[in-house]
């Protein structure tokens, strides 16, 4: 896939009460559990980077109605900023030393909102992280039924793969989940290629720091910037101490009365350590048997799998054993 030469410019801005609020000039948008809240924490940590305090706006959900997705939940339709305005506040405390100014809404990808954002940002470079797609859907299936186990997960995956029946709310069909170039192709048929730069989850746990550095390069920015370390956030699995993974979904709920008492580096650093604590508290049980993921993928994916190599000139054998 051609890549975009590096940016020169800023993030567009846009009039709020008469002083200049900047726009993102990048946004990740998606998969959900691939990798997206890694992404987002670690562009962060460059010094040319600026990147939403609030992972997933989910701005341009809003469709030209005023309406979101049935799937949205209501605390997600109040905390969403409504207007450009709005928008441009999440972006305010960027200054002139980041050349890029970014946001990530993994729901981006199930849209559809590829024409609106063109509308809104037509210089926007865009980025997509996609796991092996019955990976995902096991990663998927198991935010949707959090009080099954692993093992019970994995039993399940097959049936409700098979079920076609909406996730919860209205959301999309499991299996439509990782249909990747199904949802990738309002995209490509709305930006130029060059503003679209398309990594694999497997590119963030086989070498991190080379992922970073070519996500560095596409944005234009310093690309010999070295991360400390390249940490996974939001990883799935179950948690050894049940306890403590009470007290940390009790902390996730009140990262809205941190924000609003505790300065944005402060609230960064609790998230950060959130993140590690739930990372050391997980352990994964089982997993996919080599057979079992090869068959769903044949069963489900193979097609658009086949498509997305083209569209994004890769061979994804990876996903196919």
């Amino acid at each position: 896939m051609q890549q975009a030469s590096p940016a020169a410019a800023g993030a567009p801005s846009v009039q709020e009460h008469g002083a200049a609020s900047r726009l993102p000039n990048f946004l990740v948008i998606g998969a959900a559990r691939s990798g997206t809240t890694t992404l987002h924490y670690h562009l962060g940590q460059h010094p040319e980077i600026f990147v939403s305090p609030i992972k997933e706006t989910n701005f341009f959900l809003w469709d030209e109605a005023g309406e979101m997705p049935a799937w949205v939940d209501d605390e997600v339709r109040r905390r969403t900023p409504r207007t450009l305005e709005e928008y441009g506040l999440l972006f305010a405390q960027a200054t002139d030393r980041h050349r890029a100014v970014g946001e990530s809404s993994p729901s981006y990808l199930f849209g559809p909102v590829a024409a609106r954002i063109k509308a809104r940002l037509p210089e926007a470079r865009l980025i997509a992280i996609l796991r092996q797609p019955v990976e995902q859907a096991l990663s998927m299936f198991g935010t949707w039924h959090r009080d099954l186990s692993t093992e019970q997960l994995v039993e399940r995956l097959p049936e409700a793969l098979a079920s076609g029946e909406p996730g919860p709310d209205g959301a999309l069909p499991l299996k439509e989940h990782g249909q990747f170039h199904h949802h990738l192709a309002p995209f490509f048929a709305q930006f130029d290629r060059s503003q679209i730069k398309v990594v694999l989850f497997d590119d963030l746990t086989r070498n991190g720091p080379a992922l970073f550095r070519d996500l560095f390069r596409f944005l234009g920015v310093d690309e010999s910037f070295q991360l400390a370390e390249v940490q996974r956030y939001n990883s799935s699995g179950e948690a050894k101490n049940v306890v403590i993974d009470r007290a940390l979904s009790m902390a996730q709920r009140l990262k809205g009365v941190a924000r609003a008492v505790l300065p944005e580096a402060a609230v960064r650093g609790l998230i950060n350590l959130q993140h590690r604590v739930r990372s050391a508290n997980l352990e994964k049980t089982s997993a996919l048997s080599p057979e079992s993921r090869r068959e769903l993928t044949e069963r489900y994916y193979s097609q658009d799998i086949a498509a997305l190599e083209q569209a994004i000139d890769r061979d994804l054998a990876l996903w196919r054993v």
